[in-house]
Order: structure tokens, then C-alpha cells, then sequence
């Protein structure tokens, strides 16, 4: 549901907007197959159903501001809503014992949205036709993020799942154990030794909604612009740019793929059926979510890079056109790390640099 408005304030100041608001009813259910052991050991399967719902009121409001013939102030604030990826979510645990660690994933279909409320604000001079500069501020609030505790051992008991499947466990240091004793079987081979009883390590993954509220506060520069006014052939050119810078705070889970600081720079040249275009794009050290390696679960981090491509194009006819497009002409390599530190690499990409020719012809 929404509204329009609009009006004059003093000075010949007019504005218009809208509000409104939505609300948003979602019903989850997930089917699926929880697995287990019978008496004799055998693995079983029982069909379960798993039912879900949960509610969201999204208002939202947008106001611009005519400031003069060419200057226009917009500001807004809107609430949005990010859901689990359905296909992420399991209404049964995921259990996978080993001699030396048991693996436990317990069910995530509980998980609830995570809700952001987003304000911006920015300032707009189109000082000609198809050309623009604007600086903007934005900052969202976001509660509900999902995340996992980084070492879930309930000892007191108070989870029957884990009870279930596990049994009674202990925290030990930082390591969440078994404390039955296992004596691995012997698996028949001639010669084979049985091996000593253990404790066996204890990994649960316990997703769950972060009640903490992460602000995320930035600004973003952009700048584009025709130079149309220059003589024959350079009234072709024209360019853009555009810089944004970002902070997150106020919680410990923390957007990931996120970079602080980020821009891009593209020139161009049209004329005459020839169109050319150089497009140079860099990005800050970005982190990505953890995951379970020899190195821990800490979070990964892709080290800063920047890339410079081009395209062109040249109607031969009006039917006919060629292009050609480079790729990574710097020939850039994507490098990741674990942690904080460049000597643990995680991962290194390399694509060299990449050529394409092709054309099109209309009939």
C-alpha cells in the first residue's frame, strides 16, 4: 500500500515522495529424512516434516527535494528483509561419526530473516544532459544475522538432539568431547592391531539468528560526465567514476564479501560507429564467511586487486558490427589467505589475459 505526495516549501523549494508500507507473511515446510542407528547397528531413516511461519511489517518513505532547476536532494528509509537460502536449510540434523571426531549439523530450518533498516541521503547536480555528479550517505541497521556459536557444547544436557545422537559430552580446554570412551572396530584386514578406547572431538554446528545489531555506515561518490561540448572528434569522450567507502560496527557478525573501500573509473569514446571503453575496477581486502580446515574456522580474506578491461565496437554496416573485448589486462591475481596473515594462502586464482572477437549481423 501506497501513497503519493508532493508540494512547495519557501525559497520555490517543491518536493514529491511517496510512502507507504507491506507486510510480508512467509509458511515454511521442509521435508526431510532423519537419520540414525538401530539395535543392530544399521543405519535407518524416518520421514519427519518440519512447519515454520513468521510475519514482517516493511514501511518504507521517499522524499526529493528540488532544490534548484538542476540540483535535486533525495533522501529515503525503507525496511527490507533477507531470508535463509531455502536451499541451505535442513529440518534434520546432518550426523557423521568417525573413530577420532564425531560431526553433528543440527537442524537450521528455525532460522528466521535477518531485517535492515536502511536510510539514505544524497545530493544530485545534473549540471548537463546525460551528466551528473552526486555524493550520497547511507546506513542500515541489521539485526538477525545469521551466524553459529564458535564452540557449542551444551554439558548440562539441555539439548535432547545432541543427547540423542551423542550422549553426554564435556568441555575439555576448548574442545567439546565425547565422554563415553570409543574403541574404533576393526575393520578385518589380517595383522590389524585393535586400537586404544579415545574420547572422541566433538563438532556441532548450531546456526542461529545474532540478536546483536550491526551498523553498516558509508558514502559514495559518483561522477559522470559527457564531454560533449569538446570539437570534432573528442566531443566522443566522456567518463565515470565512482568511489564508495563503508563501516561496519556495533557486532561481531560481520557482512562478508564486504569491501571498505571500492571504486571505479571508466572512460569512453564514441563516434562515427566506433565505440571504445576502458573500464579499471579495484576493490579492498574483502572477508569471507569461515569454514572448517586444518587452519581452524576463522574467516578468509581476498586480498585487494584491481583490474583494467576494455571494450570496442565498429558498425561496419547498419547491419553489420565487430567487437573485440579484453579481459584482466593487467593480468591480476586473486589471492586469499586464512586469518590475517599473507603466509597462510588459501587460495590463488589466475585467469591471464583473456581476448574475445566476435560480430553480429542484424537481418
Amino acid at each position: 500500500m501506497t501513497t503519493d505526495f508532493s508540494g512547495e516549501l519557501p525559497l520555490g523549494i517543491t518536493y514529491t515522495g511517496n510512502l507507504g508500507v507491506r507486510y510480508v507473511e512467509t509458511d515454511n515446510t521442509f521435508d526431510g529424512v532423519q537419520l540414525g542407528n538401530d539395535e543392530a547397528g544399521n543405519f535407518t531413516g524416518t520421514p519427519i516434516t518440519f512447519k515454520d511461519g513468521y510475519s514482517n511489517t516493511l514501511p518504507m518513505m521517499n522524499v526529493s527535494f528540488e532544490l534548484s532547476e538542476d540540483v535535486i536532494l533525495r533522501s529515503a528509509f525503507y525496511k527490507g528483509i533477507v531470508r535463509p537460502n531455502i536451499n541451505g536449510q535442513r529440518p534434520a540434523p546432518s550426523y557423521r561419526p568417525g573413530n577420532n571426531t564425531i560431526n553433528l549439523d543440527l537442524p537450521n530450518a528455525t532460522l528466521e530473516p535477518y531485517t535492515a533498516n536502511n536510510y539514505d541521503v544524497s545530493l544530485e547536480w545534473y549540471n548537463r544532459e546525460g551528466s551528473a555528479i552526486s555524493l550520497g550517505f547511507f546506513k542500515k541497521d541489521i539485526t538477525n544475522l545469521f551466524g553459529q556459536e564458535d564452540v557449542y557444547c551444551p554439558t548440562d544436557g539441555s539439548d535432547q538432539l545432541v543427547n540423542e545422537l551423542i550422549g553426554e559430552i564435556e568441555l575439555v580446554g576448548d574442545i567439546c568431547q565425547q565422554v563415553a570412551l570409543f574403541t574404533p572396530p576393526l575393520t578385518g584386514i589380517e595383522g590389524e592391531i585393535q586400537q586404544e578406547a579415545r574420547n572422541r572431538e566433538v563438532n556441532i554446528s548450531n546456526p542461529r539468528n545474532v540478536k546483536d545489531t550491526l551498523k553498516v555506515e558509508g558514502f559514495e561518490l559518483a561522477i559522470q560526465q559527457k564531454l560533449d561540448f569538446l570539437p570534432y572528434p573528442w566531443n566522443g569522450l566522456g567518463g565515470v567514476f565512482n568511489f564508495t567507502k563503508i563501516k561496519q560496527s556495533g557486532s561481531e557478525s560481520l557482512l562478508s564479501r564486504v569491501s571498505p573501500k571500492s571504486f571505479n573509473l571508466i572512460t569512453y569514446w564514441e563516434n562515427d560507429g566506433v565505440s571504445l571503453r576502458f573500464a579499471y575496477n579495484w576493490r579492498d581486502d574483502q572477508q569471507t564467511a569461515g569454514a572448517n580446515s586444518f587452519l581452524g574456522t576463522g574467516t578468509r580474506t581476498i586480498k585487494a586487486k584491481g583490474r583494467l578491461d576494455f571494450s570496442g565496437s565498429y558498425a561496419i554496416t547498419k547491419n553489420l558490427k565487430v567487437y573485440l573485448q579484453g579481459i584482466n589486462l593487467t593480468d591480476e591475481i586473486t589471492t586469499s589467505h586464512y586469518g590475517y596473515t599473507d603466509d597462510a594462502i588459501h587460495q590463488l586464482s589466475y585467469t591471464g589475459r583473456i581476448y574475445k572477437v566476435s560480430a553480429s549481423y542484424k537481418f
